[in-house]
């Protein structure tokens, strides 16, 4: 045991019995945040995800003192969806009106955009008018743009490439920004697909910059499953068979790495600032050679200060730096302006999206079901009539954790204020065909635009093998000995499988259990075996896709109308009072 105990310690720390891994320092090296969606407060309720964005500046100021000292460098990376998941983003008209403004004290050395930025017409000048002129050249949007009432033409939000050299190593970089080949953009913005992008003129134009060393792609772009990537580094390669090529990802809200080719690779770094990213490059040719030499590493950090502090080589008293420490004050402060910690009732036990196996108790899943959609009212509809009541699972955010149900609470869970629609007595033989339909993972041409039925799931669910990627299988998951598990007394967290193995996480954790859920549920009201009709109503995010359904079934959709109703975030705090608790 000592002896176990003594390698354990070698190459990491035990803190309060948990394990902390050491980062692999490389001469290049990369700190990524993305699909952070709002929860620059941390994770109040969760101790492993508890830093804050104060935190998060503080912890890239001191790796870039680190790197000072080794004599590498540090590029600092955001890759986007920095709306819709948190009271702080949401909670305010337009959402992001301080939440921007707190995100960009972070000195970043490379930031894009992510789809959560275009669903509205405001946001999307939000994102114009406070990142992009805040970071100016160090924002990127390579195939993103917004239309100009005064030029009344498009225009980039954001540069379309960035050259830069590094501060010690003095490595020549051009990195560019890059959005998945999105279709859901409000009327004021446009997305460009990836592979008419990189046939354009600035695009060509910057493989013809001499001497790069690195190519970085930032990319709101799953780095698994979709071929974005892919199609950006072969463009590269083009040119630049063998320069290395570091891609960032996000989107599908998990931890991942893969390995593209020989010279490139591709790191995602999870969710809601659970997760910051590291990734690093040695051995990288200065004069132009075949890069033979070249090594990647990765590493998944837990967001919270026993680890920020080891990484940092700091204590809990020296971490905090004057910047760091006035962004936490403001957070704070801002929550209290928000009056998000309002008390609104109680949640027994906690409800889980992916930790409860679908249908079940602790399933919030099954919870929407069972309670919440049954208490949909309708302004213009008789509620005793036969119904269905249908909501995509990807309009539920987050779990719902045990404690106090706050305002901020509800923003977690389901921050999308939607409104219910409702198409009425629909053939019972068709409406019982829409569930299993609307449930499948293909896509569908529904007026000119492709729909993927999986955009209706969870994030993470959009993966074939979404266990094998989030690696929460329970089967082969022996990363330390029972002694040495017995002797850290590993805790429940994320346990990574990507294509370097399984020691990416930084802390080594139990893994959660992990269940798919369907894209879409639905509760049933009034619905006898016998009944002719019944009335649909769902969410109105789902309308495309329920027109889609009831096109390829040959009925008719005339007429859908708005059904009325609270919407979920008001719903969960009328059926959570405090008396759910005792």
């Amino acid at each position: 045991m000592f002896r176990r105990l003594v390698g354990l310690l070698f190459f990491g720390l035990l803190v309060e019995g948990q394990l902390i891994r050491d980062l692999d320092w490389g001469e290049l090296n990369f700190v990524h945040t993305t699909d952070t969606h709002g929860w620059l407060p941390g994770h109040l309720l969760e101790p492993q995800f508890s830093a804050n964005w104060g935190d998060y500046i503080s912890f890239t100021q001191h790796m870039r003192r680190r790197a000072d000292e080794k004599g590498v460098d540090v590029v600092v990376v955001d890759t986007g969806d920095r709306h819709d998941g948190n009271g702080l983003s949401d909670a305010t008209n337009p959402d992001g009106a301080i939440s921007q403004q707190i995100f960009k004290q972070a000195d970043l050395d490379i930031v894009t955009i992510g789809n959560h930025e275009l669903y509205k017409d405001e946001i999307g000048e939000q994102e114009l008018d406070v990142l992009a002129s805040h970071y100016g050249e160090r924002y990127l949007t390579s195939n993103v743009d917004i239309w100009d009432d005064e030029s009344n033409e498009w225009k980039s939000i954001g540069g379309r490439y960035r050259v830069f050299t590094t501060k010690n190593q003095g490595y020549k970089v051009v990195a560019f920004g890059f959005l998945f080949d999105f279709n859901g953009y409000s009327p004021n913005t446009r997305v460009t697909l990836v592979e008419d992008a990189v046939e354009q003129d600035w695009f060509m134009e910057a493989l013809e910059e001499a001497d790069v060393d690195v190519f970085l792609i930032a990319g709101h772009i799953p780095v698994r499953h979709f071929p974005e990537f892919e199609t950006i580094v072969n463009a590269i390669r083009k040119r630049h068979p063998s320069t290395p090529v570091q891609a960032l990802g996000g989107h599908s809200h998990i931890r991942d790495y893969v390995v593209i080719d020989k010279w490139a690779t591709a790191l995602e770094s999870g969710r809601f600032l659970e997760t910051i990213g590291w990734a690093s490059l040695t051995g990288i040719d200065r004069n132009g050679g075949p890069n033979e030499d070249l090594r990647f590493s990765r590493t998944y950090i837990d967001f919270n200060l026993d680890s920020l502090t080891h990484h940092t080589n700091t204590t809990r008293e020296t971490f905090p730096t004057a910047e760091g420490e006035a962004v936490a004050n403001a957070i704070a402060e801002y929550r209290d302006f928000l009056n998000l910690t309002e008390h609104l009732g109680c949640v027994p036990h906690s409800f889980y999206t992916n930790k409860a196996k679908y249908p079940s108790p602790h399933n919030i899943f099954s919870l929407l079901e069972k309670k919440i959609l049954p208490m949909v009212e309708s302004d213009v509809r008789d509620n005793s009539n036969p119904r269905y009541i249908m909501i995509n699972t990807g309009g539920i955010r987050y779990d719902l954790m045990k404690g106090p149900f706050t305002k901020d609470t509800g923003f977690i869970v389901s921050p999308f204020p939607s409104k219910w629609m409702y198409i009425p007595s629909v053939p019972a033989e068709t409406a019982r065909q829409l569930l299993p339909l609307l449930n499948r993972r293909d896509r569908v041409i529904f007026n000119t635009q492709t729909l993927d039925f999986s955009d209706l799931g969870l994030p993470a669910d959009r993966c074939d093998d979404d266990e094998e990627i989030h690696g929460f299988k329970f089967q082969n998951q022996q990363p330390l000995g029972v002694e040495e598990e017995d002797a850290l007394q590993l805790t429940g967290g994320y346990v990574t499988h990507d294509d370097l193995g399984t020691t990416g996480d930084d802390t080594p954790h139990k893994p959660w259990p992990y269940y798919g859920v369907p894209n879409v549920v639905q509760a049933s009201q009034n619905v006898e075996e016998n009944v002719s009709e019944i009335d649909v109503v769902f969410n109105d995010f789902m309308k495309p896709f329920i027109i889609a359904v009831l096109e390829e079934l040959g009925e008719d959709y005339d007429p859908i109308e708005l059904y009325g109703g609270k919407s979920v975030i008001d719903l969960l705090p009328l059926y959570f009072t405090d008396d759910k608790c005792y």
